[in-house]
């Protein structure tokens, strides 16, 4: 996290706009919707697509987490 952090700031530092956090990424997409090229408006559809995507799998990956832990307890539980 440290080195990520310091990444960004030396990033800025030299005047490279190559950040990439939330809000930037946010940004970033809402320029590409509003924008008059449909290649970029489209592009945006797949961009969110993708991070919709993204969520749904670390949603259920976490959930598999969840059950793995309770079965380890269970299991320990029952020894």
């Amino acid at each position: 996290m440290a080195t990520e952090i310091l990444k960004q700031v030396k990033s800025l530092e030299s005047g490279k706009s190559d950040i990439h956090n939330p809000i930037s990424v946010s940004l970033d997409l809402k320029m590409l919707k509003e924008s008059s090229n449909q290649e970029e408006r489209s592009l945006a559809d797949v961009v969110e697509a993708i991070s919709d995507l993204r969520l749904a799998v670390d949603k259920k990956l976490n959930s598999w987490d969840g059950l793995a832990s309770s079965k380890i307890m269970e299991d320990m539980k029952g020894n």
